[in-house]
C-alpha cells in the first residue's frame, strides 16, 4: 500500500511539473496560446495562458480517475505489476508531452506538432503492445469486447496476438513520423485501424471455435 501511495504521489508531482515551468516563463508567454491542433498539424484551438496551469490539472484529474477505475475492478487485484506501472506513468507522459508542444509553440520555437504527436502515439502503441500479453482479464484496460470479457482463454489469446500487432504497428508509426506529413498521416491512420480491427476480428473468430 505504501508503495502504491508513493508512486501515486511521484507521478502526480510529475504531472504538475509543467506548471512550475509555466510560472517561470509566464511573462514571456503571449496572452493567448495555441492548445489544440488538427490532424494535419494546423492550429485550431486557443486559450488564455492560464492553460499552462489548467492543462496539467486536467491530466491530474484524469490520473486519479484512471487509478480509481482500475482499483474499483476487483479483478485488477492480481493484475500484472508491469501493466499497473504503465497506468501510473501514462498521464505524466501525456502531461509532459502536451505541455512541451504548447510551450514550444507559445515561446516561438518551430515545432512540428505532427511529428511529435505521431512519434508519441507510436511509442505509446509499442509500449502497450509489449505489455498487452501480460494483461489479466479486467473491464478497464485491454481489448475489452464481449468475447474477451466473457471468456478468459479468449482474452489471453486475443491479447497475445493483439500485443504483437500493436507493437509492430507502433514501430511503423514511429518510423513513419519521419516521413512527409501527407504520407505519415495515412500510415498512422492505417496502423491504428489495423490495431483496432484485427484483434477484434480475431476475438470473434476465436469465440466461434
Amino acid at each position: 500500500m505504501k508503495h502504491k501511495k508513493l508512486i501515486t504521489v511521484i507521478s502526480s508531482v510529475i504531472i504538475l511539473l509543467p506548471i512550475a515551468f509555466g510560472l517561470i516563463v509566464w511573462d514571456k508567454l503571449p496572452q493567448t496560446i495555441t492548445t489544440h491542433w488538427g490532424a494535419d498539424g494546423t492550429a485550431n484551438g486557443w486559450q488564455s495562458r492560464l492553460a499552462v496551469v489548467l492543462q496539467p490539472l486536467f491530466f491530474l484529474v484524469l490520473h486519479f480517475v484512471c487509478i480509481g477505475a482500475v482499483y474499483f475492478d476487483k479483478r485488477n487485484k492480481f493484475q500484472n505489476p508491469i501493466v499497473m506501472n504503465l497506468l501510473y506513468w501514462l498521464m505524466p507522459a501525456l502531461s509532459i508531452f502536451t505541455c512541451f508542444v504548447i510551450y514550444a509553440n507559445a515561446l516561438g520555437f518551430e515545432v512540428s506538432v505532427m511529428f511529435f504527436t505521431q512519434l508519441f502515439i507510436g511509442l505509446l502503441f509499442f509500449a502497450l503492445g509489449i505489455v498487452m500479453p501480460k494483461m489479466k482479464q479486467n473491464s478497464f484496460v485491454g481489448i475489452r469486447v464481449k468475447w474477451t470479457l466473457e471468456n478468459e482463454d479468449n482474452w489471453n489469446a486475443t491479447h497475445k496476438i493483439g500485443g504483437k500487432i500493436w507493437a509492430w504497428c507502433g514501430a511503423v508509426m514511429v518510423l513513419s513520423s519521419f516521413l512527409p506529413s501527407e504520407f505519415s498521416l495515412i500510415i498512422l491512420t492505417g496502423a491504428i485501424l489495423v490495431s483496432v480491427i484485427v484483434p477484434i476480428v480475431y476475438s470473434y473468430k476465436y469465440s466461434k471455435r
